[in-house]
């Protein structure tokens, strides 16, 4: 009689997966949106703030309407980042943040257009009128263009449900950014129908590089943040190379800082920007921060100091498109100092895992 063996029916356990796939621990940009709640509000800070120093130091300084369209951007990809998250509370919180976003792109229009912005000492009452019929054409168009970014944002997110969460987020800042760039190329050339006749090759290049770099801008942006509400070591110490550098950028752009404040009224000529102040206040913060070994700092860098500088970089490569002499020196200028934010991003990235510091219990509330 044949003998069968009798196999035991517990097969041994198969090992479980990681709860937490190293995709996840590496970007979760829902981690902490308090902390994109919190840039958004500086955003909006920054907005307002080179108004309120043109206002004190003009007609010495010139007025970068750039900044504030950036800006403004910036807000609206605060709105995008949470429109990209679930739960009923943060879309809430994204729509505002959207409309917030459109509406300053409407007072930079609007602002932009007026030329005592640039010669004259600011008005602040005169800038906000309401009844500005232009201001409300501005609002219509960049609403729309709002609301298609946030249209392909979340059809894109919807198509790609099924990868990785950075692969739909990254795919939904492209989305969000191709999408608004092609409405505003629209709008734009639309309002300017009647006076393309008149147009010539250069004026048709610094409007589209103009249109290329707002979408660009709002494309980083939304990577960035996304990066700082993923962010899960708030703590950083920077080492070799990097320390040095945090310490002689930080007393360089301190006494910069210093000479510009203590010489403001005698500030005159191409390239004596608004925005330089805020620039080397934002760089000054940033380097303050990393050096007392928050990694946040990095992002004031990124996103305070780093937009700021692009916005002044496209203001001077307009003034060299329509003939402006002395320009040419200030945007090499101006381009090496985009060395700073990517040296502040080596310098992070090399302090790495090489010393891990005991994690503080974070702070940081989530938006449910």
């Amino acid at each position: 009689m044949m003998q069968t063996e009798i196999v035991p029916m517990t097969e041994p356990a198969a090992e479980a997966p990681p709860q937490n796939t190293p995709e996840k621990e590496a970007f979760a940009p829902g981690r902490s949106p308090v902390r994109v709640l919190w840039a958004a509000g500086l955003f909006a800070v920054l907005w307002f703030l080179p108004l309120l120093i043109q206002g004190v130091f003009s007609p010495h300084t010139m007025f970068c309407a750039n900044a504030q369209y950036f800006y403004s951007l910036a807000v609206l990809a605060a709105g995008l980042y949470f429109l990209c998250l679930p739960g009923m509370k943060r879309k809430l919180a994204g729509g505002g943040l959207a409309l917030a976003g459109a509406v300053l792109l409407a007072f930079s229009a609007s602002i932009a257009k007026n030329i005592k912005a640039y010669v004259y000492q600011i008005e602040l009452g005169r800038l906000f009128n309401l009844r500005n019929i232009y201001l409300y054409i501005v609002l219509r168009n960049a609403l729309f263009c709002a609301a298609l970014a946030v249209a392909g944002a979340l059809l894109v997110q919807y198509l790609l449900r099924s990868r990785s969460e950075k692969t739909r987020y990254t795919a939904a800042g492209g989305a969000a950014a191709g999408a608004y760039f092609l409405t505003n190329t629209v709008m734009t050339f639309w309002m300017y129908r009647f006076q393309m006749g008149n147009f010539r090759a250069r004026n048709y290049a610094i409007i589209v590089v103009g249109l290329l770099v707002d979408a660009l801008c709002l494309y980083l942006v939304f990577l960035a943040i996304g990066h700082l509400g993923s962010m899960e070591n708030t703590r950083v110490k920077l080492k070799g190379i990097g320390l040095a550098w945090a310490w002689l950028a930080l007393c360089a752009m301190s006494a910069a800082l210093i000479a510009y404040i203590a010489l403001g009224n005698q500030l005159a000529g191409p390239g004596s920007y608004t925005t330089q102040f805020i620039l080397l206040a934002a760089g000054v913060t940033g380097y303050a921060m990393l050096l007392c070994k928050r990694r946040a700092g990095l992002y004031v860098i990124l996103l305070g100091a780093g937009v700021l500088l692009a916005a002044q970089t496209l203001s001077l490569l307009e003034g060299i498109f329509y003939g402006a002499d002395g320009y040419g020196a200030l945007l090499a200028s101006s381009l090496l100092g985009g060395l700073n934010p990517l040296f502040a991003c080596l310098a992070v990235r090399a302090s790495g895992t090489a010393a891990k510091l005991p994690e503080t219990q974070s702070t940081d509330q989530k938006i449910e």
